[in-house]
């Protein structure tokens, strides 16, 4: 459980400290297996009305997230169940990793990464680490290591001398 990592990375924000609190201890309860989550029910309910339904923040127990999660302003955050999140990455409001088709998987997402508002990452791709994602773009093929990148679709701003989006 990485809570205290997340708190110190969130101090900008009390609530998003406040539910990621809640999100670390549902992973937590979740990953202990059938027994722990069948008594864990009523902590789980309250957990989706209050962080999914009341924030608006979609972070699911079962999700795999790294350490020291940042979020600013996680109003309408959407993250498709399948998604893997790497080490200190950054997410801001109405970003959606989702997957393409039903059935499908969702992105993963390195490790440094920054993720900018209104920003739609779609498919079973690869974000690389150290890249960012510019506001307001829509990610539908694998970025390399060290990007920027942005627009509709999204098109690589800075390279670092790798391959970009493949």
């Amino acid at each position: 459980m990485f809570i205290f990592e997340d708190w110190v990375f969130n101090k900008h924000d009390l609530k998003i400290r406040i539910v990621l609190v809640l999100f670390r201890l549902s992973q937590f309860m979740w990953k202990k297996g059938r027994l722990v989550r069948s008594l864990s029910i009523p902590y789980f309910i309250l957990y989706r009305l209050l962080v999914i339904y009341f924030f608006n923040i979609e972070l699911l127990p079962n999700l795999n997230i790294g350490r020291r999660l940042r979020i600013f302003h996680g109003y309408a955050l959407v993250i498709h169940p399948s998604s893997v999140i790497g080490n200190d990455v950054t997410l801001r409001h109405c970003t959606t990793l989702g997957n393409k088709c039903s059935g499908g998987k969702g992105p993963q997402i390195g490790d440094r990464v920054n993720i900018g508002c209104n920003s739609v990452i779609i498919g079973e791709i690869h974000i690389g680490n150290d890249t960012t994602i510019g506001a307001g773009s829509v990610v539908i093929e694998n970025v390399a290591d060290g990007q920027i990148v942005a627009g509709n679709p999204a098109r690589i701003i800075h390279s670092n001398g790798n391959n970009g989006i493949n």
